[in-house]
């Protein structure tokens, strides 16, 4: 378990968990659980289906599930979330934050070719 600061709220961190000892994983390679600010990450290999997956794809979609539960959580803490539009809750749309998990390598090393 590890703790990461997110906008001033500490969320614990648990990577790399045994699907079948979160029920709230099933069928998923994450969550994020804003009631007790935490953010659980599925051992890849122990979702149904990803069991005999290469070591790249795992550490792929590992990363990015990663990325993905940390931008629900700045979103949430940020306030956007609450503010949304409760029909369509654009700030917690999957297609949305899934956007930003898998730009965000590319636009960090674009502001660090950049020097910002």
């Amino acid at each position: 378990m590890k703790k990461i600061n997110i906008l001033g709220t500490t969320y614990k961190v648990y990577l790399n968990v045994p699907s079948y000892k979160d029920p709230q994983l099933d069928g998923l390679f994450g969550y994020t659980s804003f009631h007790d600010k935490r953010i659980v990450v599925a051992d890849v290999r122990t979702v149904s289906g990803w069991e005999s997956s290469s070591d790249e794809a795992a550490f792929d979609t590992f990363a990015g599930t990663v990325r993905h539960e940390v931008i629900h959580a700045y979103l949430m803490e940020s306030g956007l979330a609450g503010s949304s539009n409760p029909v369509n809750c654009w700030a917690l749309n999957e297609e949305m934050v899934d956007w930003f998990a898998m730009q965000m390598p590319k636009l960090i090393k674009t502001f660090n070719e950049l020097g910002v």
